[in-house]
């Protein structure tokens, strides 16, 4: 081998090491078998005795605990749930993402999204309110039983005139109400809400602002939930009451949820 070869192998060894890239090292000293590589290697060999032995972090299994919740505990805990082996693989397939679940961060995101989904039966708002519904749910928004009884039993105006001016809402006129009312197991409502999920889905805001209805797929339905919990930091939340006001705004159907996640613990 003449010397300028061994000028660039030993320049290439250099950056090797330095790079800690030794596995090439050994191979090459192997291929050549030269004494002038091994004194290479005695020069730079307390250089690699200097640099901290790299570990492979040990990763905790992303799995939850097959026995936590099963298909037969699911349809168990809802009885009358519409495709509830669909739902319960999509759930479960989203736990499986988060190492440190608790059983109780299930009970949780269970009993409030079977809450909101009618025990995983109806899976977009229902607004088909009477005047006193209306009066006793949306006082702010009606002030009376004479304004109110204008409304009565018509699902499209109730939803633009409770959820027009918010939530990135246009007016009432707009339409906005209902064409982004609530959807999915976790009934994510407002234009804003829809936009957001929709990147967070699709990488594109107007795929659910062109088509809300997405949500109702089952799919969407447990991603746009999971997407929800999220955002609002609701895992390692186990009060039922601070769940609910994040959740509902106020505390509709306590009763309900206190009891669905009491229950689920239970079975779980």
């Amino acid at each position: 081998m003449y010397l300028s070869d061994i000028k660039n192998h030993y320049n290439i060894l250099v950056e090797k090491i330095q790079k800690n890239k030794y596995d090439f090292y050994v191979v090459f000293i192997n291929i050549h078998k030269m004494n002038i590589f091994t004194k290479i290697f005695s020069k730079f060999k307390s250089k690699k005795e200097n640099i901290p032995e790299q570990k492979t972090a040990v990763v905790s299994s992303p799995r939850v605990k097959t026995n936590i919740l099963t298909l037969e505990k699911f349809t168990n805990i809802f009885p009358r749930a519409i495709n509830p082996g669909e739902y319960f693989e999509h759930i479960n397939s989203q736990f499986s993402k988060y190492p440190n679940v608790k059983k109780e961060d299930i009970a949780m995101f269970l009993a409030q999204c079977g809450h909101e989904s009618a025990e995983f039966t109806i899976f977009e708002e229902n607004l088909n309110y009477s005047a006193e519904a209306l009066l006793r749910v949306f006082p702010k928004y009606f002030k009376d039983m004479k304004e109110a009884s204008l409304y009565s039993r018509k699902p499209r105006e109730i939803a633009n005139r409770v959820y027009a001016n918010r939530m990135g809402n246009g007016p009432e006129n707009s339409g906005d109400g209902w064409k982004y009312r609530g959807r999915g197991i976790i009934q994510i409502t407002g234009k804003n809400n829809y936009r957001k999920l929709s990147i967070h889905l699709y990488s594109d805001p107007n795929v659910l602002l062109n088509n809300p209805d997405f949500i109702l797929r089952p799919k969407e339905s447990v991603l746009s939930a999971f997407w929800f919990w999220e955002t609002n930091r609701l895992f390692g939340i186990y009060d039922i009451e601070q769940a609910t006001r994040i959740i509902n705004g106020g505390l509709n159907g306590l009763a309900h949820r206190k009891s669905l996640y009491e229950k689920i613990l239970k079975m779980l």
